[in-house]
């Protein structure tokens, strides 16, 4: 919650006072090489980034600095040169640019000012009837903007968090505080913008007042423990973007500290609560999360062909890790570790450039797979289905078939594949799609399926497939 900004404007639509309240401005600065991957323009004597948004450089943010240098405009402070033809010749190259969230100019404020008091103008001459308190809202999803006028003509606005409370009392207050200014200021027109050390302070003081009001409503529910309220303080109080920046350093810290140190194989990969399986090759360890089992991975009242079929394949998929690309290169004690003798390593290769090829043939409405990338889950895919159906087989053995479901008319096999696929049920938009294919090292879910089934004798036989159909070819690749 917060007090952004707050304006007070003449009855004209002149700016009288303006007072920015933001917690500190996100800065980012970054190393590039030529050329840079960022469109820069001029915008109202500044150098602002048009397109091009990475790495926490947003469209809109300004830029601050070239090699430590601060820029005022586009043109650096110590010698007045151009940035732009800085950045834009090559022998400059690797360069260092600071960019940061815009600051309003003067020029700026003013215009700002005026397009308030034209919009609750207008805003007026539209409503249907009149507001008795004086105060004005216009809400969007990212901020509230309060608008208070007096008698006299003269505007209150108060641009804040949409959840901040208290901003009636706190416009009321500011209007107190400016009469207070004026009435003991006899040189002081109205109409005037007011500079003032001391009535900045006091403006200063009044927001800070109100924001603390809020936060203490919040915070002092009898419900609340204190553990719970002193935490709850530390994030109503703090910047968004600096809990970011903390967040990144602690982890980049920590990992830092693990360095020299032997690997924890009692910390955790994943929180329990994580939907998502895993091993970790440094480790030699694999993690089961209980949210996995769930539906529809699991059932522990459900048949058992469903199970093993879903969370038996996950299983094994998270064992067939420790020997795929990455996994063969750890050790039993997840020691980086050359330890194949060079006859198995190329019988190894031949699979697994098998099954690199057979998934780069793979497209999913019209978009390719990457065989390279998707090769070690898929690897692991094909090796947790075909490990889960034996596990099956040896159940049943055991304990004997697992009966039909009834109504479904699916044998015992054909309920294991079929689990085994409703785990990749998914729906894509283009552009999700895309985005996925070029950024995730798992194939598609859809096709996770097929290039599985398409290795598995015993699908074919399970569901009577002819030997050469989509998903029963005459080539199959298998490396587990």
């Amino acid at each position: 919650m917060g007090i952004f900004s707050v304006f007070i404007i003449n009855k004209a639509g002149g700016l009288i006072f303006q007072y920015d309240h933001y917690s500190q401005r996100p800065e980012v600065e970054k190393t590039f090489s030529f050329p840079i991957e960022l469109v820069l323009k001029q915008q109202d004597e500044k150098l602002v980034v048009a397109f091009g948004e990475r790495d926490g450089i947003k469209v809109g943010y300004t830029l601050m600095g070239v090699n430590g240098i601060p820029v005022e405009g586009r043109f650096l402070q110590n010698d007045g040169t151009d940035a732009m033809e800085i950045i834009n010749s090559p022998h400059n190259y690797p360069i260092n640019l600071k960019f940061g969230r815009t600051k309003l100019t003067t020029n700026e404020k003013i215009m700002l000012a005026s397009m308030f008091h034209s919009l609750f103008a207008i805003g007026s001459q539209l409503s249907p009837e009149p507001h008795s308190s004086g105060i004005e809202v216009l809400e969007t999803d990212g901020f509230k903007l309060h608008c208070y006028q007096t008698m006299t003509g003269i505007k209150f606005i108060a641009l804040t968090d949409p959840r901040q409370g208290g901003v009636d009392a706190l416009l009321r207050k500011m209007y107190e505080v400016f009469s207070d200014f004026a009435l003991k200021n006899p040189f002081y027109s109205v109409d005037m913008p007011v500079r003032c050390d001391l009535f900045d302070t006091n403006l200063q003081q009044v927001i800070e007042a109100c924001e603390k009001q809020s936060i203490d409503y919040l915070l002092n529910k009898i419900w609340i423990d204190e553990n719970t309220r002193k935490h709850a303080e530390e994030k109503v109080s703090d910047d968004w973007f600096i809990n970011i920046r903390n967040m990144k350093s602690f982890r980049v810290t920590k990992s830092v500290e693990m360095y020299d140190k032997a690997v924890d194989r009692h910390s955790w990969i994943q929180p329990p609560v994580t939907v998502e399986a895993d091993y970790s090759p440094e480790k030699n360890d694999i993690l089961f999360p209980i949210a996995m089992f769930h539906l529809p991975f699991y059932s522990p009242n459900g048949p058992q062909a469903l199970n093993f079929g879903a969370m038996g394949a996950v299983i094994g998929h998270e064992i067939t890790h420790a020997f795929d690309i990455t996994g063969r290169q750890y050790d039993s004690k997840g020691k980086l570790k050359d330890w194949w003798e060079p006859y198995t390593v190329e019988l190894f290769r031949e699979t697994t450039t098998c099954m690199k090829d057979q998934y780069n043939g793979f497209k999913l409405e019209g978009l390719q797979v990457n065989g390279e990338k998707t090769l070690d889950e898929n690897i692991a895919d094909n090796g947790g289905l075909r490990a889960a159906y034996i596990a099956f087989q040896i159940w049943e053995k055991q304990n004997g078939e697992t009966p039909p479901l009834p109504g479904v008319g699916l044998t015992d096999k054909q309920m294991f594949f079929v689990s085994h696929a409703q785990m990749f049920c998914t729906k894509w938009k283009q552009s999700g799609l895309r985005n996925y294919l070029l950024s995730d090292r798992h194939a598609p879910g859809p096709l996770r399926v097929k290039g599985s089934l398409q290795n598995s004798n015993t699908f074919g036989k399970a569901f009577d497939c002819p030997f050469i159909n989509e998903y029963s070819p005459q080539v199959k690749c298998e490396v587990w």
